[in-house]
């Protein structure tokens, strides 16, 4: 199982990529990078994550398509 750094990281590259445009990663592809087949993320993990995306600006939720990720407003 990839940690939530390695995971933040994984997902600001997505938002850069997209050019700071909101991405939603799918729960597949979320799994694909967590390292995990299905499971429950908690919201702690999700915490750590976002102490990656949120000094660039970012930030992540989950919703029943995904991990949304979002610019701060």
């Amino acid at each position: 199982m990839n940690g939530p750094t390695s995971v933040g990281q994984e997902l600001l590259a997505a938002v850069e990529a997209a050019n700071g445009e909101d991405v939603i990663l799918p729960w597949e592809r979320f799994y694909t990078v967590i390292g995990l087949d299905q499971g429950y993320v908690t919201p702690e993990f999700m915490d750590k994550v976002n102490t990656v995306l949120k000094p660039k600006g970012f930030y992540s939720v989950k919703n029943n398509k995904g991990v949304l990720i979002r610019h701060l407003h």
